[in-house]
């Protein structure tokens, strides 16, 4: 039975792909069990990885017993000793690089030597396949960018009208005091989902106006759904970070065919058409808030929503991306 060790915490995707539930999407993790076979079994450790000593890390691999493949990420705060899990590794080594580290020689290397020891380099943005390239031109030849998924299947668009207010999904990395700024501005309430208490927590010091923005936390995924479903347009002031932010409710809202006002940023050019599939929103907070307005009154939404919805059924849906991931694990 092919075997799986997955180097990041089990989450709630995980324990959902276990039962086979099926009141949420599909993930990135299904993509992979799916490459390789329903019958692989993913195994997770328990703890963010860059908690444990070495010691610890060999104890982890051997309950689990020999690994034919090994997946772990690397992301600001999450460094993995990949070279202890060779010994148990049957397989193909494969990383997916969420982002490289900055100022911080010591963690270059760390990371450097990791990197070196992967049979494929996995990037959801070719920016950071291009800082791959450019810092360890080594590296180059190994950088694979295959896109984030999105399940298309449950993020569908919705049969009835869109009603009069704008959305504002996400978590972190989004500008916060725009969005006070745009629910000022607009005549039609916003509607702003977060599961991040620090977030809410902005907005409760911030003392914003309840009539013109709705704050909603920890929303199932249904609800989001038809959030996204009914809402006049989506507006995603994903602020540029070291790893790309906002690629879950940008692809989630593409799927579900609305019209997306996206912060243009090195992530999100790899997945929308500017004009096409989506509206870039560029400069200060206050013509990014003028964009949004003449982008409302345009005219265009459901068709940049079509677009966009197209867009995913042909390139970033999970069924899609399977065989791309299929491909990574082949000898």
């Amino acid at each position: 039975m092919p075997n799986l060790l997955m180097l990041e915490p089990r989450g709630d995707h995980a324990r959902c792909l276990e039962t086979g539930c099926t009141d949420r999407p599909r993930s990135y993790q299904w993509c992979i069990r799916e490459a390789l076979g329903q019958d692989t079994t993913l195994n997770y450790l328990e703890h963010a990885p860059h908690s444990f000593s070495p010691a610890k890390w060999i104890d982890n691999l051997r309950t689990v017993g020999s690994a034919r493949h090994l997946l772990f990420c690397v992301g600001p705060n999450l460094l993995v000793p990949a070279s202890k899990c060779l010994g148990v590794l049957h397989g193909r080594l494969v990383v997916l690089v969420w982002s490289l580290p900055q100022h911080n020689w010591v963690r270059e290397k760390l990371v450097q030597s990791q990197l070196s020891a992967a049979d494929r380099l996995v990037v959801n943005d070719t920016g950071t396949g291009r800082q791959l390239g450019e810092r360890w031109p080594d590296l180059a030849e190994k950088v694979t960018f295959v896109p984030y998924p999105v399940d298309s299947r449950f993020f569908v668009p919705g049969q009835d009208s869109r009603q009069d207010y704008v959305l504002v999904p996400g978590d972190m990395d989004r500008d916060n005091e725009f969005v006070c700024n745009l629910a000022e501005e607009l005549s039609c309430p916003v509607v702003r989902v977060t599961r991040e208490p620090r977030v809410r927590q902005f907005y409760e010091r911030r003392g914003y106006d309840r009539k013109r923005l709705t704050v909603l936390f920890r929303v199932s995924f249904h609800e989001l759904r038809t959030l996204y479903q009914q809402a006049r347009a989506v507006v995603l002031p994903v602020m540029n970070h070291r790893h790309p932010a906002g690629l879950t409710s940008l692809l989630e809202a593409m799927a579900c065919g609305c019209a997306c006002l996206v912060a243009s940023g090195k992530t999100t050019t790899d997945y929308v058409q500017d004009g096409k599939s989506a509206i870039f929103l560029s400069g200060t907070r206050q013509e990014m808030v003028g964009q949004v307005l003449a982008a409302l009154d345009s005219g265009r939404l459901n068709e940049l929503g079509a677009e966009a919805r197209r867009r995913v059924e042909e390139l970033f849906s999970v069924d899609v991306l399977v065989p791309q991931w299929r491909r990574l694990f082949e000898f």
